[in-house]
């Protein structure tokens, strides 16, 4: 199949007054901290979570054993161990990052065990009403379309301020 992109062709915004920069996370610097972050992502189960909690000694060991036992993905640890703990959208579990650009993100996530490609747009460009038009504008009319060669759109939306796709995905 073909990779119809969604929101490369963007256009450009004017330049605007920088933001203030976030406040950084603090990191979990003990396995104890990795636990208390690992549990407020609800990445795990309850009982998953319980079954984890032996694995615990270092803090980058722990998470390393968690991506070993296939609980976590490489991307979920290094976020989790930069003190992230929210790795859903909507009802879609974030995996792993499959393209960045300046234009937004691309992550592969899941939903009842299915897998789909989720674009999210940049804060810049989600902060533009142009923009957002754009994206529904192409999204909807991909969604009309039903071809093999070109990727299903199966929702838009809009999270913490920022635009997304979420598309079919395929390996």
């Amino acid at each position: 199949r073909k990779v119809v992109p969604v929101a490369e062709s963007l256009p450009a915004e004017p330049a605007k007054p920088k933001a203030k920069p976030k406040e950084a996370r603090p990191r979990p610097a003990t396995a104890d901290d990795v636990l208390k972050v690992l549990q407020k992502s609800q990445l795990l189960a309850p009982e998953q979570f319980r079954n984890a909690q032996h694995l615990a000694t270092d803090a980058k060991i722990f998470a390393k054993r968690l991506v070993q036992a296939k609980l976590i993905t490489e991307w979920q640890m290094d976020q989790l161990l930069g003190g992230r703990t929210s790795f859903l959208l909507d009802q879609y579990k974030l995996l792993q990052v499959i393209r960045a650009a300046p234009t937004g993100v691309v992550l592969l996530a899941e939903n009842r065990d299915k897998r789909f490609a989720i674009k999210i747009l940049s804060r810049k460009l989600s902060q533009s009403k142009t923009a957002y038009d754009h994206l529904l504008t192409r999204s909807g009319t991909l969604a009309g379309l039903d071809h093999p060669n070109i990727i299903r759109i199966d929702d838009t939306g809009e999270s913490n301020g920022r635009y997304h796709v979420v598309m079919e995905y395929f390996d």
